[in-house]
């Protein structure tokens, strides 16, 4: 139910807070829409894989047009 879906996904983003997470990766287009503005509240930044990889080889994720 959208209701259980909530209740996971707050809980999901209050486990990244605590643990200190300056990014959450997505692979998933329709997962980053539903979590983004709400990471965003929290100082969480929601970022794609790609730009994962752009990061890890020292380039600047956001050059990366998604």
């Amino acid at each position: 139910s959208r209701k259980r879906a909530l209740e996971i996904q707050k809980k999901n983003v209050e486990d990244m807070k605590s643990k200190g997470a300056e990014f959450c990766v997505f692979s998933c287009p329709t997962c980053y829409n539903t979590l983004k503005v709400r990471l965003e509240q929290v100082n969480i930044k929601p970022i794609f894989m790609v730009q994962l990889a752009r990061m890890a080889i020292g380039e600047n994720p956001r050059a990366t047009k998604i």
